[in-house]
C-alpha cells in the first residue's frame, strides 16, 4: 500500500500534509543570517595586508565598511584582504544578507593600526640619530627606499 493512497483515503491528510510541508521548506529555507569575521593578525602595521575571515552563517551577501582615517572603503567580497595608510583604531562593519536581502545581521569590529619606526644613526658620530616611520610615508617602498639610503652611508637602521 502506498503512502499516497494512504493520503488519499484520509481527506483531512490531502490538506495537512502539503501545508506542514510547505511551512518546513519555507522556514528552513529563511534562518537568519548571524554576521561574524575573525582578523588573521592581532598586532596590525601600517601598510600590512590582512585578511578578514567571514565566518556568518546563512548569508550570500556581504558588505564591509573599513575605516581608514580619511574615507571609508566598502567591499562585497566574502573574505577581503585589506590594509590601512593611517594609524590609529578603526572599525570593521561587516552586513551579512540573504540572498533576497530580506534579512540581514551586521556586526561591528575594532582594529588598531599601529606605526612601525626605524632608528638610525652613525656610529662615528654620538648624538645622530633619527627616527623615520612607515607613517610619514605614502607607501612602504618609501619607507624602505630611505631606510636604504642610509644604510648605504655610514648610518646604522634598526626597527624599534
Amino acid at each position: 500500500m502506498s503512502i499516497f493512497w494512504q493520503i488519499k483515503a484520509i481527506p483531512e491528510m490531502r490538506t495537512i500534509v502539503p501545508i506542514s510541508l510547505l511551512l518546513f521548506m519555507l522556514t528552513s529555507c529563511f534562518n537568519e543570517p548571524e554576521a561574524c569575521f575573525t582578523v588573521d593578525a592581532t598586532d596590525v602595521k601600517i601598510f600590512e595586508a590582512i585578511t578578514l575571515n567571514n565566518c556568518s552563517e546563512n548569508a550570500k551577501k556581504y558588505e564591509w565598511t573599513i575605516e581608514d582615517g580619511d574615507s571609508d572603503r566598502i567591499f562585497d567580497d566574502e573574505d577581503p584582504l585589506v590594509s590601512w595608510s593611517n594609524t590609529g583604531e578603526f572599525s570593521i562593519r561587516l552586513i551579512a544578507s540573504n540572498s533576497r536581502e530580506s534579512k540581514s545581521d551586521e556586526i561591528i569590529n575594532e582594529i588598531v593600526i599601529s606605526d612601525y619606526c626605524y632608528s638610525c644613526s652613525d656610529p662615528s658620530f654620538p648624538g645622530s640619530s633619527i627616527t623615520i616611520c612607515a607613517s610619514e610615508f605614502e607607501r612602504l617602498q618609501d619607507l624602505n627606499f630611505t631606510v636604504d639610503l642610509y644604510e648605504s652611508g655610514d648610518y646604522v637602521c634598526t626597527i624599534q
